[in-house]
């Protein structure tokens, strides 16, 4: 169901772990409108709720035959069991009812879905720095995110000291203060906008749908509004849909720690339970592949999920050398993609030797001293892109861009020369970290 995009761009939570990775920070869009005409400040702020939320779910229609565990956009997106992405959700619910006032009006729809558009590669597009280029498209973000703060007793009310006064002010920048908290340690986060399936203009008559990026049910579906309804989205409608649907994420994560001095390769190595070059003794009917995960094993505590399955995809970079950026591939692990693991497993730390996978690493790159950059992650069909930095090379090209929700949803990645990874036919390579275990054998 859920594979990779191509070239670069691939594709309850009970922990989200900090995983020192430097990411690369959310690039700005490429054309900004001339500033619009300023709207006077017409928010009553109060407790009321919207009118146009539906109620009881009528139109929440999951993908599949899953019952839903939930009969609104709000408490579907609730996830007490991982406070921190619970409190993210409700920025991001802001974001949504903010954006669906926003929208209504052509300009500033069209203002926001050019810059969009811009973004080819799916990172999504700053709300603040949207807001930065245009003063109209600020004030009215500002003060439909202050209306939806009001109206609702989520976070940050209750939670952050004197926010019914800065609510109630017409100069507080709400933006700004939602921007500042969206962080999962170690990382900071953008609230962004991206598309799944671009659209090829934006058209001022038609409205978009406007989801949260947060899966809700078994389905993988996402929660939104249509108009004054609240809908589920699955992935199917995302990428075949001819109207747009407006995505409301974090962006990409900017790692805030000091104090991490190594590598990533480093600290995969150096982990407790490392076994580089291991023996395995798995089947060994493959003899038309190269290098096979005879052993995978998700372990407890570390599942990026709300649903009952998890998506495991792995991934594999192939390069001439790291000072060389030319050519390069990028492809998914044959037969593995994506391994859908249920959650029963991952809490057991089930042990997989079902030979699931095969990097197609021809018996050339062995013997040209080729190097390699490979790893796994669990997907977000509905995510933005995130970068998964090669340690072993300086060409952004030898990375990898995923779906993920935040930048710390992989289980594992390595780099080095093929050879030396696995220098004869049936060495093997093993991955043994707090995360995952992977063994990797090479079989011609």
């Amino acid at each position: 169901m859920k594979g990779f995009l191509k070239l670069r761009f691939f594709g309850p939570r009970s922990s989200r772990y900090a995983v020192p990775v430097f990411i690369l920070l959310i690039g700005g869009f490429t054309s900004v409108l001339a500033i619009l005409g300023c709207k006077k400040e017409s928010v009553a702020v109060s407790h009321q709720e919207e009118s146009s939320s539906s109620i009881g779910g009528a139109t929440l229609i999951p993908s599949c035959s899953e019952p839903l565990p939930a009969n609104t956009v709000l408490e579907l997106i609730r996830t007490p069991d991982d406070p921190v992405n619970d409190r993210i959700n409700m920025m991001l619910y802001h974001y949504g009812q903010a954006l669906r006032v926003v929208t209504q009006n052509p300009t500033y729809l069209c203002y926001l879905e050019t810059a969009m558009l811009a973004d080819t590669g799916g990172i999504g597009v700053s709300l603040y720095a949207l807001a930065q280029g245009n003063a109209a498209f600020a004030q009215e973000l500002n003060i439909s995110l202050r209306q939806s703060m009001a109206n609702h007793e989520i976070y940050p009310k209750g939670e952050e000291e004197g926010i019914d006064s800065s609510i109630a002010d017409p100069g507080w920048d709400a933006n700004a203060f939602l921007r500042g908290k969206m962080e999962y340690v170690p990382y900071k986060y953008e609230p962004v906008v991206y598309f799944i399936k671009r659209p090829a203009e934006c058209v001022p008559s038609i409205q978009p749908t406007i989801v949260i990026a947060q899966d809700v049910n078994d389905c993988d579906d996402v929660a939104g509004w249509r108009g004054t309804n609240e809908v589920l989205v699955g992935e199917d409608e995302a990428n075949t849909s001819s109207e747009p649907i407006i995505f409301v994420g974090p962006g990409l994560g900017v790692y805030q720690s000091t104090s991490f001095t190594g590598g990533v390769n480093q600290v995969i190595l150096t982990e407790p339970g490392m076994d580089n070059n291991s023996s395995f003794n798995g089947d060994q009917d493959v003899n038309d592949r190269s290098d096979v995960a005879s052993l995978y094993q998700i372990k407890a505590g570390y599942r990026y999920e709300s649903g009952a399955r998890s998506d495991i995809i792995g991934w594999v970079t192939t390069f001439g050398s790291p000072a060389t950026r030319f050519p390069f591939t990028i492809v998914t692990w044959a037969g593995f993609n994506p391994r859908k693991i249920h959650k029963n497993d991952i809490n057991a730390s089930t042990i997989f030797t079902d030979m699931p996978a095969a990097f197609p690493l021809p018996l050339a790159i062995y013997t040209s001293g080729s190097w390699v950059f490979y790893g796994t992650w669990e997907n977000d069909w509905w995510a933005g892109v995130k970068t998964i930095v090669n340690p072993c090379s300086v060409w952004i090209d030898h990375s990898v861009n995923v779906r993920m929700k935040y930048s710390n949803e992989w289980y594992f990645f390595n780099c080095g020369v093929a050879s030396s990874l696995w220098p004869t036919t049936g060495s093997t390579w093993t991955v043994n970290n707090t995360k995952c275990r992977f063994t990797l054998k090479r079989t011609i």
